[in-house]
């Protein structure tokens, strides 16, 4: 009979252990943060890597947010996730961004929750005879993250307005092929590819500078006339008047991550090629993130200058009157441009 009755004792013990298992993982709040491939992702992926959005979470009464990175080969797909509620967050270039905001609208209006970093692209040839945009001929294909939509392909045609005049801007679009970022610098070192130019971010940008025959035309910050915002992360404003909370705790997280880049680059550069599995050596992704070039801040950096082209040239048919326009209302009080 004892031990009848401490079996049952021990039944009922781990039937209620595994019915506050089961309530703990009911009342668990994930937060699915997309993200594509590049050093321009750091801060989203030293958040969750280091708990920081757990940790500010908590410190607004919410102790059981549960952060998750998913990677996404494309903006396309990263978006149709985010409007169907399968991820929080995405996240990606500033182009990429505008267009879902200009098209979006009701439940699916989106704003960012803050700009990811500042940091410059380049434009990378192993053709000896382009020194310029100008210098471009039917015979080159330039590698880009998506013909015409992604930020490279508009980078482009603002460099294009800029050496032939505005109604000439998509004059370069027929040179340009959609590929990765780590296809790119693939193809840009095959002499056999037609691919003999990349317009690439970090840390592909810094490989390619570094190859035999390679040299750069141009860089990002020529075209937007100094520093500005490559990515920043965004959500719906659904989502956010939903979970005010947690959107708040999301955005102290990532001015946090912000100050640990800043602080160590040497752990930020181990984060990135633990989460990112890139085969870089550490000390490469230390310099990149040490180079003054690149700066992580939330604040938004040239953001008007690239929506006020894509108006002008129809790619988005209205535009913000200011930069908050575009943002969560936590960051208003930021300066930006």
């Amino acid at each position: 009979m004892v031990l009848i009755r401490e079996c049952r004792v021990r039944s009922g013990i781990l039937g209620a252990l595994v019915l506050l298992l089961s309530m703990a993982a009911a009342d668990a709040q994930p937060v699915k943060i997309g993200v594509q491939t590049g050093l321009g992702y750091l801060p989203l992926q030293v958040m969750v890597h280091d708990q920081l959005l757990q940790k500010q979470a908590t410190i607004l009464g919410l102790p059981n947010v549960k952060p998750e990175i998913v990677e996404f080969a494309n903006a396309g797909a990263m978006n149709d996730a985010l409007l169907s509620g399968s991820i929080q967050y995405g996240s990606g270039g500033v182009s990429t961004f505008l267009v879902l905001w200009a098209k979006a609208s009701g439940v699916n209006e989106v704003k960012s929750a803050g700009s990811l970093v500042a940091m410059p692209m380049y434009l990378s040839t192993r053709n000896p005879a382009i020194r310029s945009v100008k210098d471009f001929t039917e015979k080159d294909r330039i590698g880009v993250a998506g013909v015409k939509v992604s930020y490279q392909a508009m980078l482009l045609q603002m460099a294009a307005a800029q050496a032939w005049g505005q109604k000439d801007f998509d004059r370069l679009d027929p040179l340009t092929v959609t590929v990765s970022n780590a296809n790119g610098a693939i193809m840009l070192a095959n002499s056999m590819s037609e691919v003999n130019t990349h317009f690439a971010p970090p840390p592909f940008a810094y490989i390619e500078r570094r190859m035999p025959g390679v040299h750069t035309v141009l860089k990002s910050y020529d075209i937007l006339g100094g520093p500005a915002t490559l990515n920043l992360v965004w959500s719906t404003v659904g989502y956010g008047k939903a979970n005010p909370q947690i959107h708040r705790a999301f955005v102290a997280a990532l001015q946090e991550a912000d100050n640990v880049i800043k602080s160590d680059p040497a752990r930020a550069a181990q984060t990135y090629l633990d989460v990112s599995r890139d085969k870089t050596p550490v000390a490469d992704i230390r310099a990149q993130l040490e180079d003054p070039e690149i700066i992580f801040s939330v604040a938004p950096n040239g953001v008007m200058k690239v929506a006020q082209f894509m108006y002008d040239t129809g790619t988005i048919k209205k535009k913000p009157a200011r930069w908050q326009d575009l943002y969560f209302e936590e960051l208003h009080q930021l300066s930006g441009n």
